[in-house]
């Protein structure tokens, strides 16, 4: 198997030691100061729970959202926000639906796939 861009055989791999890639998908087109371009990840997270941000924000709900991903052991993804008529809307991208329809139980919003 061949390495990926940026890992070299060396030392760490001349003892028989093989490389295992990532369980999900390494997204590599970098954006802002290394962060993942909110398109990209709505392509490999496909399945998006969109939610209107409340007028005074979401307080701490935003920290349940967070401590929910971490309690099922999964990355944070935030997809491209938007603003219609006066309102601001997240959105929160999941790999498989069973965990999006889990986070839209938990906190509401709509279930939504991205437009391609």
């Amino acid at each position: 198997m061949a390495l990926p861009r940026g890992i070299e055989s060396g030392p760490d791999f001349t003892r028989g030691q093989t490389y295992a890639p990532p369980i999900y998908p390494v997204i590599s087109m970098a954006g802002y100061k290394g962060r993942i371009n909110t398109k990209a990840i709505e392509r490999h997270y496909p399945h998006i729970v969109e939610l209107m941000v409340p007028l005074k924000g979401f307080g701490t709900r935003l920290h349940d959202m967070h401590d929910w991903h971490t309690t099922r052991g999964i990355q944070s993804q935030r997809g491209s926000s938007r603003y219609h008529e006066g309102r601001h809307y997240v959105r929160w991208c999941f790999a498989v639906p069973k965990d999006a329809k889990a986070f839209q139980a938990a906190f509401g919003g709509e279930l939504i796939r991205p437009s391609t």
